[in-house]
């Protein structure tokens, strides 16, 4: 997972049902997010696993982006989907 952003950007990383998750700092140029995301949803799951199905890019002038995790909390493991969406911030 990786964002390319011409200036500083910002992605709001929420869940399918809109609870925002965090914002996400993307500097200038092809950086990887992966750490990023994988640590915000950690954090607010309080999960010690985390895997991702998405291998893809965000440009700055980029969309809503989906895509689905499975999150596992002890033994037991579930899937979320979550949303990356550009955002300004002022």
């Amino acid at each position: 997972m990786k964002a390319n952003f011409k200036n500083q950007g910002y992605l709001v990383l929420a869940t399918g049902n809109d609870q925002i998750i965090s914002i996400i700092k993307c500097n200038p140029g092809l950086q990887s997010i992966k750490k990023k995301v994988v640590q915000a949803i950690s954090d607010d799951f309080d999960a010690n696993k985390i895997v991702l199905f998405a291998a893809i890019t965000i440009f700055e002038n980029g969309v809503t982006t989906i895509f689905k995790v499975k999150i596992y909390s002890g033994v037991n493991g579930f899937e979320e989907y979550f949303k990356l969406i550009n955002t300004a911030i002022y």
